[in-house]
C-alpha cells in the first residue's frame, strides 16, 4: 500500500472520528481505525502501513495523541488546548484531502 492509497482510507476515516470526537465511551473516543470502510484484505495493508508510518509521520502521531488526549480527559497536548490541537488536525486533513484528490 502506497501513500496515497493510505490516506484514501485513513482521511475519511479520520473525518467520521472527529465528528464523533464528543463521544468517550467507557473512557474509549474512538479513532479513524474503528470508521474504516475495506476489506479484510485492505485492512490488514492498511494495519501495517500504519505500524511502519507510525512514529515517523507528523500527521498521524498527532491524531493518535488527540484521540489519546481525549481518552483520557486531557486538557492539553504539550501545552497547546485541545481545541487548538484539533484545528490544526482538521486544517493538515483538508490539505491532505485537496492534495490526494479524496472526497
Amino acid at each position: 500500500m502506497d501513500r496515497k492509497e493510505f490516506y484514501a482510507l485513513y482521511l475519511p476515516a479520520l473525518e467520521k472520528a472527529l465528528a464523533l470526537d464528543h463521544i468517550n465511551i467507557l473512557l474509549l473516543t474512538q479513532g479513524p481505525i474503528h470508521f474504516l470502510e475495506c476489506s479484510k484484505k485492505k485492512k490488514k495493508d492498511f494495519n501495517a502501513y500504519l505500524e511502519k508510518a507510525t512514529g515517523k509521520d507528523d500527521f498521524i502521531d498527532s491524531v493518535d495523541y488527540y484521540f489519546e488526549a481525549i481518552t483520557h480527559g486531557d486538557k492539553e497536548i504539550d501545552g497547546i488546548q485541545l481545541k487548538l490541537f484539533r484545528k490544526s488536525i482538521v486544517l493538515e486533513l483538508r490539505g491532505y484531502l485537496k492534495r490526494y484528490k479524496i472526497g
